[in-house]
């Protein structure tokens, strides 16, 4: 069972979130706090799978608490859920270690399957998330990035692998792209995994730069 704690200093939000939590018997919710001093302490204490965690709360901050909990419990995995869409936050956040943000409009079919997705390694940014980085990296992809940058061509990737890289670009989840391309998540997966492999990157990011310095989606 995968373990969760809360950090939001809105007691409606952690309500909601402990309630959606309460209605799926994989998870066990082993923890609430108001701040992110409390996060920090609680993450201690408990050593959660996952950690849900706002941005802008009391004491110390989302990102102060993440740079902590990531340098002193390096396998916890953090799930920004924030009203926070600012390019500049999602890139500190990202670097501060967190695996996944997304946005507090966000229904709760997709937070939870943004928590899944987390549970299992990978990192989820939601459709726009994705494309606030996207908007951010293209010119700064397009000046730093050299045609030397990356190991592997493009012409390494089956067709299937490249409608694989678009969809994650376009922020699709990886239950979002096996409904599109109607296929199994563990087809998803295996694809993800092969073409990542081929490409050398290590994330969800590198493949986003990938699509952009090949021009597989515009903006």
């Amino acid at each position: 069972m995968t373990k969760v704690l809360i950090a939001d200093d809105h007691e409606l939000i952690r309500n909601g979130i402990k309630d959606m939590l309460l209605t799926s018997e994989e998870f066990n919710l082993v923890g609430e706090a108001e701040d992110g001093q409390e996060a920090i302490d609680l993450s201690k204490k408990h050593s959660p799978d996952i950690l849900i965690m706002d941005i802008a709360m009391p004491n110390v901050s989302g990102l102060e608490a993440t740079e902590t909990i990531k340098k002193d419990l390096p396998d916890v995995k953090i799930l920004i859920l924030t009203m926070h869409e600012d390019e500049e936050y999602i890139i500190r956040m990202y670097e501060a270690g967190a695996s996944g943000y997304i946005l507090k409009n966000a229904k709760m079919p997709e937070l939870l399957d943004a928590i899944k997705t987390i549970a299992k390694g990978d990192f989820y940014f939601n459709n726009e998330v994705t494309q606030i980085m996207l908007k951010g990296m293209q010119d700064k992809t397009r000046e730093s990035v050299k045609p030397s940058a990356f190991d592997q061509d493009i012409s390494v990737l089956t067709e299937r692998e490249i409608e694989v890289v678009i969809l994650i670009a376009d922020g699709l989840s990886n239950k979002e792209i096996a409904e599109h391309l109607f296929i199994s998540v563990r087809t998803v997966e295996t694809h993800r995994k092969n073409l990542m492999k081929k490409i050398k990157v290590k994330n969800t990011a590198e493949i986003i730069k990938f699509a952009i310095h090949y021009e597989l989606v515009k903006y």
